[in-house]
């Protein structure tokens, strides 16, 4: 008979190697595994199986102080993933050396049986950290989707990057964190264009700017005012700081619309105080053009402050404008105009959420998001024009 257990209890085996090998890590982990699995099973009962439904591997670089917010959210994915998470302490200066925390977590149900947690932290030093590949495939739990969540600025356009691809699912960035992130957003569009179908790349600057792109969709949503969509002739999106790398976000939005819409690119050109205006054509050939400015806000350089829409169709005329509020960052007034008669005006929240929050939220819409893959082609095309 099993024992009684006291359920949601967390339940936690560890060990920790110096110069090791990965078969030295594997054979831990089973171990740990094995100790957990027995925990509450009987003499006459099978152990708990392993349960895995996601590999989440995270690389931090050589900042010892991401290693630390991995932990955490690798924590907060494993709340609704039972998972293993790898983290990747990568620092290629010293002697070839791996040194390995191996943990296994295991709560505790109301009928005894374990979610399971496994996490394994690699400090790579030398000639291993150059072979991502052959480091984290034998240590993947098999049948299980793989997401690479690249802390920092992945090494895209570089060979490294590609092969990893090969073993992977899912490239998780944050292209709002990226050192260069004009360069980086346009290498991260070309890698877009030669991942294979079923491979995808999730990006949490793309989720935190959700609100926004719902609230604009709100808009349309009435079969009444469908009809605005073709007849949309200018956009206007401001963002905070100085510098093209701070428009980023702002290039995401203008490819979500672009692509949604199916707008042709004509011409774009870029001038001082971080003006970009581009001209595209619509399918029903009528120009629209749009517009980035950069201003000055008590804000995160390339957070998003305003978006403006404005057309004309069936004899109306309509104008959207979203603006957040400068003390209640967390807000933003949404003001409708049609046809200088209907007016409405709503307060709608900005949530600020944790990257392991925006990681579940993107995990939801399943390894392949085609709308941000497009967005993305289209603001990197909308990037290049403005070189």
């Amino acid at each position: 008979m099993a024992r009684p257990v006291e359920p949601h209890r967390v339940r936690k085996r560890s060990w920790k190697g110096e110069d090791v090998t990965l078969l030295d890590v594997l054979d831990q982990l089973n171990r740990l595994h094995s100790e957990l699995a027995r925990h509450d099973a009987g003499p006459g009962d099978h152990p708990h199986p392993r349960i895995v439904t996601l590999n989440l591997v995270v690389v931090t670089g050589a900042d010892a102080n991401l290693a630390a917010a991995a932990d955490r959210f690798a924590e907060t994915v494993a709340s609704q993933h039972p998972l293993r998470a790898i983290v990747i302490h990568d620092d290629l200066s010293g002697r070839d050396r791996i040194d390995a925390e191996v943990e296994s977590h295991a709560t505790v149900l109301i009928l005894g049986a374990p979610v399971q947690r496994e996490q394994i932290l690699l400090h790579v030093s030398g000639e291993p950290g150059r072979h991502l590949p052959s480091l984290l495939e034998p240590l993947l739990a098999p049948d299980a989707p793989t997401y690479l969540w690249w802390l920092g600025t992945p090494p895209l356009g570089e060979v490294p990057i590609e092969q990893v691809m090969e073993i992977v699912d899912v490239l998780v960035v944050d292209s709002a964190g990226f050192e260069r992130p004009f360069t980086a957003l346009l290498d991260l569009a070309d890698l877009a264009k030669t991942l294979r179908k079923e491979l995808g790349i999730a990006d949490l600057a793309w989720e935190r700017l959700r609100p926004w792109r719902e609230s604009l969709a709100q808009f349309f949503a009435p079969t009444e005012r469908r009809g605005f969509l073709d007849g949309l002739n200018g956009v206007g999106i401001d963002y905070a700081g100085e510098g093209r790398g701070n428009r980023i976000g702002a290039v995401l939005m203008a490819g979500w619309l672009q692509s949604t819409l199916r707008w042709r690119l004509r011409r774009a050109a870029s001038g001082q105080g971080g003006i970009v205006v581009a001209f595209l054509d619509s399918p029903r050939q009528h120009p629209v053009e749009l517009a980035f400015r950069s201003v000055r806000a008590d804000a995160m350089p390339g957070e998003l402050e305003a978006i403006r829409l404005e057309g004309a169709s069936g004899g109306r005329t309509f104008a959207v404008t979203m603006q957040r509020d400068p003390e209640r960052r967390t807000l933003a007034d949404v003001n409708v105009d049609i046809g200088g008669v209907d007016s409405v005006r709503q307060l709608i929240s900005l949530p600020k959420s944790d990257s392991g929050q925006l990681l579940l939220r993107l995990m939801a819409q399943g390894r392949r998001d085609e709308v941000y893959m497009r967005a993305l082609l289209a603001g990197g095309e909308l990037l290049s024009a403005t070189r």
